[in-house]
């Protein structure tokens, strides 16, 4: 298995818990638990998930990459 799918993997496996963090959060309010925590821990979660996209795609260090580089510059050339 490479690290790509790995990533993928932990990315898939992060919906769940990302979708439970959410929904506790929602669940807690309406017993009247004031915290944040689950909202946080939901957006850690999310935030976890869009870090590894972005390691996944190996587009972070665009300069290290020339497959970025030419993507970057043909949406640079669309959007003009």
């Amino acid at each position: 298995m490479t690290l790509a799918n790995r990533i993928t993997l932990l990315r898939i496996l992060l919906v769940p818990l990302f979708a439970g963090a959410l929904l506790y959060h929602s669940e807690s309010h309406a017993e009247g638990y004031r915290g944040n925590g689950w909202y946080y821990a939901a957006v850690g979660l999310f935030a976890l998930a869009a870090f590894s996209d972005g390691i996944d795609s190996n587009c972070l260090l665009p300069a290290a990459n020339p497959e970025c580089r030419s993507m970057a510059a043909n949406q640079e050339r669309g959007s003009q």
